[in-house]
């Protein structure tokens, strides 16, 4: 399995962990982003262990979980302000 299908079989991981702080993490900005990547860390606990790969300790596995996080909801707040 490569890196790029694992980046795509994380990603519907990645929106359900958002979903999930947007629920029930009351803090704000940072706080929920760094809910977020907690819930995300613990999904690669488990890909690590089916590759053979730390992608828990590269910086840049960290850098894009964060960016894509960020990208979402930016699409959501945008979606929620056009009321569709």
């Amino acid at each position: 399995m490569g890196f790029l299908d694992i980046g795509l079989r994380l990603f519907p991981l990645i929106l359900t962990s958002i979903e999930s702080v947007e629920r029930f993490v009351t803090g704000k900005g940072a706080e929920k982003e760094d809910a977020a990547v907690a819930m995300v860390d613990s999904i690669l606990r488990t890909v690590e262990a089916g590759t053979n790969k730390d992608l828990l300790n590269d910086a840049a596995v960290n850098a894009a979980t964060r960016d894509v996080i960020k990208a979402v909801v930016s699409l959501q707040n945008v979606v929620k302000t056009k009321g569709a």
